[in-house]
């Protein structure tokens, strides 16, 4: 959900910051390093939460930081006891990404990591220069894309993909970008000149490109259809609008607001059913009103449009289910909207101030709010159901047979904060167990 990831992406980039070295140096490229080892069948690890953390390396001259380390760590998902961890040498780029028994982290010294999830033991790394990411494994295949450091500036260097079982380099693609996504056998990628462009998973060549003439902003695929947030300046004003596009062509199909001349300060909740749904927030719309819209995903023209109750009010989280679109106000209201008539399904008051929606599974959906902790909501009438109290930030990441899973984020960075890897039942919000992850830890990765 948009809300949530936006604010834990935020919230990545100020942990990375707290761990980093002051002057990152990247050596010239080399060429890729294949393993000639083959991968040894092991049975299946125990259901496990992974992340990554890092560390300042002092120098034997006592010097304060040389640079940054970082761990991947196994935690038992039933009693959140460790189970191994293994140490990189340099600052590990990536949110562990786990597939078929296998954590593959990118890592600032140039390599991408493959450890066995059953025991934390190197299965290959391999080489692919500056400081690369792993972003997707699917059908066998590492996708990621690169940071490349020169003089302590940072520019986007080729998107990659890797053999998952041995590490070998599938292919490099001409555009040098952002890896965005993989969805329905395209690639997705965006790079500092404002382009949009689509690429083929099997050799990374362009299938096409779009140019957004401004700085992206958020992307969604569906309904066969590519749906671009951009953010364009208009009257001396930064605005986000939304560009529709057909997903094999590229071909523009259509903008909302229609009108070069109109923009609004756009959020993207996403598509389905032949609707696109957006909000448009309170002083970011050129009219101050908060507006939820569904727009005809086949021509962009308003369906309906729900207006807020106060024009200070603003939509901060919002998400969607196959009945209602759901919106969390700055002043702690949570609103249900039915989504294919803009009716309100219900309200409830969950607190005084912003919100993030977590998490939405099993009728029930669980709302965060910094300071404060967690609150879980019956989806049916917005009864309140129950709370997790938590002076920190609390992130719910994933559930699994009853357990939700999370972490909390220490309310001061330091060498003495910490933050938290924990577990609450999902039917009271009692906590199970929490894991210490130390001053600079990344979320944790169920599997």
């Amino acid at each position: 959900m948009q809300s949530r990831m936006a604010c834990v992406f935020l919230l990545l980039g100020l942990l990375a910051l707290a761990g980093c070295g002051g002057n990152a140096q990247v050596a010239p490229k080399p060429s890729p390093t294949v393993p000639t080892t083959t991968p040894t069948p092991s049975a299946p690890p125990p259901l496990s939460l992974y992340f990554s953390a890092s560390a300042p390396i002092a120098s034997q001259q006592s010097t304060p930081v040389t640079g940054t380390q970082s761990t991947v760590s196994a935690l038992d998902a039933v009693n959140g006891r460790l189970r191994w961890t293994y140490t990189a040498g340099a600052q590990v780029q990536n949110v562990p990404v786990v597939d078929q028994g296998i954590i593959y982290v990118g890592a600032a010294d140039q390599n991408i990591y493959a450890l066995r999830a059953g025991d934390g033991s190197m299965l290959w790394k391999a080489t692919v220069g500056g400081a690369p990411n792993v972003l997707l494994v699917q059908d066998g295949v590492v996708y990621g894309d690169i940071d490349e450091i020169n003089g302590g500036q940072v520019t986007r260097g080729p998107i990659f993909a890797l053999n998952a079982s041995t590490g070998a380099l599938e292919w490099r693609s001409p555009v040098s970008g952002s890896f965005y996504g993989l969805v329905d056998g395209t690639i997705y990628a965006t790079t500092a000149d404002n382009l949009l462009y689509a690429l083929k998973p099997a050799d990374g060549s362009v299938l096409w490109q779009f140019p957004m003439n401004s700085p992206f902003d958020g992307l969604k695929v569906a309904q066969g259809q590519v749906y671009v947030l951009v953010a364009v300046r208009t009257n001396g004003l930064s605005r986000v609008v939304l560009y529709v596009l057909n997903a094999t062509s590229g071909t523009l199909l259509w903008r909302y607001p229609s009108s070069s001349k109109d923009s609004e300060n756009l959020s993207l909740v996403g598509a389905q059913n032949g609707l696109v749904y957006v909000v448009s927030s309170q002083q970011q719309n050129l009219a101050s009103q908060p507006l939820a819209l569904a727009l005809n995903a086949a021509d962009g023209s308003v369906l309906w449009q729900y207006k807020a109750s106060s024009p200070s009010t603003s939509f901060t989280a919002t998400t969607l289910d196959s009945n209602n679109l759901y919106l969390g106000t700055d002043g702690g209201t949570m609103i249900a909207l039915n989504a294919a008539k803009g009716t309100v399904t219900w309200k409830t008051n969950v607190s005084k101030t912003a919100m993030n929606l977590d998490l939405m599974t099993n009728g029930v959906l669980y709302v965060t709010v910094s300071g404060e902790g967690v609150t879980a909501l019956d989806l049916s009438d917005g009864g309140i159901l129950w709370r997790y109290a938590s002076a920190d930030y609390v992130s719910l990441s994933s559930a699994r047979a009853g357990v939700l899973y999370g972490f909390s984020i220490s309310s001061s960075f330091g060498p003495d904060s910490h933050n938290y890897i924990l577990a609450l039942r999902a039917g009271n919000g009692a906590l199970l167990w929490r894991y210490d992850a130390g001053a600079s830890s990344i979320f944790p990765v169920l599997n």
